[in-house]
């Protein structure tokens, strides 16, 4: 649908209906935005297609969503066989990390859902 000749671009909508709801238009390919954040937290992302009008197309495909990006965290990676492939870990009721950020088995989930616990920021 982006190749159609009358789209307008996209508006990215973040925490849309809150008090902090933030708002860009990008109207040129590639399509992007930019949010200066000044606290660490859980954010919800809309992306609306706009018609030559600047106004929201109607269709259900038109929009999509990411919920729960983590901002100002905490940036880990886990390397190694014994901690990303989780070596002796038995237990696959922890194999996703609360947040749903990590998925994979592992370490990583079970870190993931301490230090977010202990710093109350997403890791």
């Amino acid at each position: 649908m982006t190749n159609d000749s009358g789209m307008g671009g996209i508006q990215f909508v973040v925490d849309e209906g809150s008090a902090g709801e933030m708002s860009e238009t990008a109207v040129a390919a590639p399509y992007s935005a930019q949010f200066n954040f000044t606290s660490p937290g859980d954010h919800g992302v809309r992306a609306y297609l706009l018609d030559g009008a600047q106004q929201r197309q109607p269709d259900f495909e038109a929009v999509d969503e990411l919920r729960g990006v983590g901002v100002n965290g905490i940036q880990l990676v886990g390397l190694g066989n014994s901690i990303s492939a989780g070596l002796r870990d038995n237990d696959p009721g922890d194999d996703i990390s609360l947040d749903d950020r990590n998925t994979g088995g592992g370490y990583q989930s079970v870190l993931n859902n301490l230090l977010t616990a202990g710093n109350q920021t997403p890791v």
